[in-house]
């Protein structure tokens, strides 16, 4: 599972206590963080995901002056 996870390149693994492995994930927008989520939540032997930190950071835009 840490394989699969970390093959992705919006993840970073934290270190992992006992049954539970720190995920960080660094999502363009909202529906990509909610579909990472669903992905979480659907890998076999994943029980629960809790989200503990929701960050909103702007990203310069390429046009502006």
């Amino acid at each position: 599972m840490r394989t699969k996870i970390s093959a992705r390149p919006d993840t970073l693994l934290g270190r992992a206590e006992d049954r539970w492995q720190a995920v960080v994930v660094d999502t363009l927008d909202v529906k990509a963080a909610h579909d990472f989520h669903e992905w979480l939540e659907a890998l076999p032997g994943v029980e629960q995901v809790d989200v503990i930190y929701v960050g909103f950071d702007e990203y310069p835009h390429t046009n502006a002056p």
